[in-house]
């Protein structure tokens, strides 16, 4: 899984780094990660976060996941 932090929902600048896990345990759909965007990320202002997994993982295509 891949994650990235954005300042807009479409065309925004990336904050901070790409996150990367190489293994996550999803059970029934649903998985947990803790995210650390670095000490300035959040300032009150809006953010969107982008995930994009690849199945199966290290071999597979990046796949954005939507809404």
């Amino acid at each position: 899984m891949r994650y990235r932090l954005y300042d807009a929902a479409a065309g925004g600048l990336q904050i901070g780094s790409t996150l990367g896990l190489n293994a996550a345990t999803v059970s029934r759909g649903q998985c947990t990660v803790i995210l650390d965007c670095g000490g300035g990320a959040f300032d009150g202002t809006a953010r969107w976060l982008e995930i994009e997994v690849a199945v199966p993982a290290d071999s597979g295509n990046w796949s954005t996941l939507t809404p």
